[in-house]
């Protein structure tokens, strides 16, 4: 049997679990913003902090579109200066005749791989901390739901459902 007082520590206990997995999903939330960031810097976004500050703001969504429009400036077509054919402005040489493109040198970033790199650690930290954050909330439900059937069987009159509810 359970008594109040256990019931009132299990209670706190919950909670106390409850707050501690939402703040690991806040922290997952920043972990994907920062990895937006790190991301959008690679490929010289100019608005890098405007999608990192979106990603913590509002989660997966904002980073699903950055996602899938990241390559759009880049994959833009231009004409050469040189021979006048047609390729991606994000291309440093004309696939044509070699020729030097200016207009390259914005989505080109020295430190491309190393903040790469780095955005792909905070990408798998973010998963990994929210999955293990919503897998405890789950899990402190169950065990918070399963911890009140003896009370409930004991404390609550299960005739009086059967009564009047079938």
């Amino acid at each position: 049997m359970y008594s109040h007082s256990d019931l009132i520590a299990g209670g706190i206990w919950f909670i106390l679990m409850i707050v501690l997995c939402g703040l690991m999903l806040i922290v997952g939330q920043v972990l994907l913003g920062v990895a937006v960031y790190h991301n959008a810097k690679a490929y010289c976004n100019q608005s890098s902090g405007m999608w990192c500050a979106l990603t913590i703001l509002f989660g997966w969504i904002p980073a699903v579109i950055y996602l899938a429009t990241r390559h759009s400036a880049r994959n833009r077509l231009m004409s050469c200066p040189n021979c006048h054919a047609v390729h991606p402005v994000g291309l440093a040489n004309c696939p044509q005749c070699g020729g030097y493109n200016p207009y390259s040198e914005p989505f080109h970033s020295p430190n491309a791989q190393q903040e790469i790199a780095c955005s792909k650690k905070f990408l798998i930290a973010a998963i990994v901390l929210m999955g293990v954050g919503i897998l405890a909330i789950v899990a402190c439900v169950f065990v918070f739901l399963f911890a009140l059937v003896p009370y409930i069987d004991t404390h609550i009159d299960s005739s009086y459902f059967y009564r009047h509810y079938w």
